[in-house]
């Protein structure tokens, strides 16, 4: 046996004792990096590592590594171990509080639900969180990305140069030089379907390949077959099972842009793709003013976020700014008159939800306005008891 030889074999057997089902076996084969939650847990304990964190590739180290730990035995399947004992999931370390992929809007890793009427501004909202997950900048003005990272974003309903329009106008409005989103990779019209063996597959090795924090397909009814019916629970089962695939691969927040139903604020179609969702964002518009709520399955729901679309003609430059509530104004107002009140006084003496005037007081006291102002807009500053 060549040396070659010796290290292919070697390689293919550290890939059958590490892959947790057929699908990462093959791609360990070809080199390829897998998720750690597509391995083996008890085998990547053996070797001293980390059941979370990098992805892993098989090289020559690694199969060594596999080859000369005792007691570790190819599995009898494919298949990963599907129920585990609960004293062992105690005794993994404190995952801590949820992670944020967007402050108090998105949870880090989540299948997300972006769901509205037409013409709600979905797709400029959530190019707008694209362009902060991907630069770092708070998302609305306001909102705080915790890790920023690659974001892939999937358009099927408009053409390449009515996204670069409006790419080019949330750029302006933001001052983000177009060098900057050099990590925002972006797809109009390319026929991507969500339901076929063929682009599930390019997906995932696409989003392996780049590793993104955030992906998003806008809008659902334009990426599946047309034979279809949404309304059937086995003909969108294919699409909400690569839905999860694709985030359990990617350890990327996922979303499905989706319109509302006729009736009530549902998603159009099967309730089934109620029943998946982590985080639903969800839209509403009145005039000049677009609410955007909200809901988690490991989190508090969060504040409202109202915001308004700001067209220049002479700058062409698109912003979303927030639009200020009229507690936070009261809260506001309240803090310069009596500057050295506690968060405690200030919820006692203004009347309104408790919690949410103690988080406005905090992020105002942080040195945030609690809003994104347009430019030229001055406020008063906000005095912190026992400075200045």
């Amino acid at each position: 046996m060549s040396r070659d030889d010796l290290v292919q074999g070697r390689r293919a057997y550290a890939a059958a004792i590490l892959a947790g089902d057929v699908d990462a076996f093959e791609a360990l084969l070809r080199g390829w990096a897998v998720p750690r939650s597509r391995l083996h847990r008890e085998t990547l304990i053996a070797l001293d590592e980390l059941p979370k964190g990098p992805d892993i590739a098989i090289d020559d180290d690694l199969a060594l590594r596999v080859e000369l730990v005792r007691g570790v035995e190819p599995p009898d399947d494919s298949r990963r171990p599907w129920l585990v004992s609960a004293a062992d999931v105690l005794a993994e370390p404190d995952p801590g509080p949820t992670p944020w992929l967007v402050e108090n809007l998105i949870v880090d890793a989540a299948l997300i639900a972006a769901v509205g009427p037409w013409k709600s501004t979905k797709t400029y909202a959530l190019l707008d969180v694209a362009i902060s997950v991907a630069t770092g900048q708070p998302a609305f003005g306001a909102l705080v990305i915790p890790k920023p990272g690659p974001v892939v974003y999937v358009l099927e309903e408009s053409g390449r140069a009515a996204l670069r329009r409006r790419l080019d106008a949330l750029c302006r409005g933001r001052a983000v030089p177009p060098e900057h989103l050099r990590e925002l990779h972006v797809s109009t019209n390319a026929r991507v379907k969500l339901d076929d063996p063929e682009w599930q597959a390019r997906l995932i090795e696409t989003a392996q390949r780049i590793g993104p924090r955030l992906v998003v397909f806008d809008p659902l009814a334009r990426m599946k077959d047309a034979t279809r019916n949404e309304n059937e629970q086995t003909a969108v089962g294919a699409i909400i099972d690569f839905w999860r695939r694709l985030r359990d691969e990617t350890e990327a927040a996922v979303a499905l842009v989706h319109h509302q139903g006729h009736v009530g604020g549902h998603m159009r179609g099967s309730s089934d793709l109620e029943s998946v969702w982590e985080t639903r964002l969800t839209w509403a518009r009145d005039g000049a003013t677009i609410t955007l709520t909200s809901e988690h399955r490991e989190a508090e729901s969060g504040p409202e976020l109202k915001y308004r679309l700001a067209w220049d003609d002479v700058t062409r430059t698109m912003r979303l700014p927030v639009v200020e509530d009229d507690l936070e104004q009261k809260v506001r107002q309240y803090l310069v008159e009596h500057p050295k009140a506690s968060a405690n006084d200030v919820a006692k003496a203004v009347e309104g939800n408790r919690q949410r005037i103690l988080e406005i007081v905090r992020s105002l006291r942080e040195g945030g306005s609690g809003a994104s102002e347009p430019p030229g807009t001055t406020r008063p500053p906000i005095p912190v008891p026992g400075k200045g």
